[in-house]
């Protein structure tokens, strides 16, 4: 993703800090590996654990769309992608 992001126009290090910021979506939103594995360490039901996740990782990814759309309208020299047909 980040290098055909730098191609599009975003700066090397805001592609690596979205990248990076939104790896941690991938903890939250089911299903997830790790959270399998914390609910069968901790005894707790794996759905509770699924559902106790959803709303932050709702509210994260609305935040970082947001934070998203407010920066690239700032930024100068990003690229339209070619229509896919």
């Amino acid at each position: 993703m980040i290098p055909e992001m730098v191609d599009q126009g975003y700066s090397r290090g805001y592609a690596v800090g979205l990248v990076a910021a939104s790896s941690m979506l991938a903890l939250l939103i089911p299903p997830s590996i790790p959270m399998i594995v914390f609910a069968m360490t901790a005894q707790v039901s794996i759905l509770a654990a699924f559902l106790s996740t959803m709303i932050p990782g709702l509210l994260l990814m609305v935040a970082y769309c947001i934070i998203n759309l407010i920066m690239c309208r700032n930024m100068q020299n990003l690229k339209m992608a070619p229509a896919r047909t």
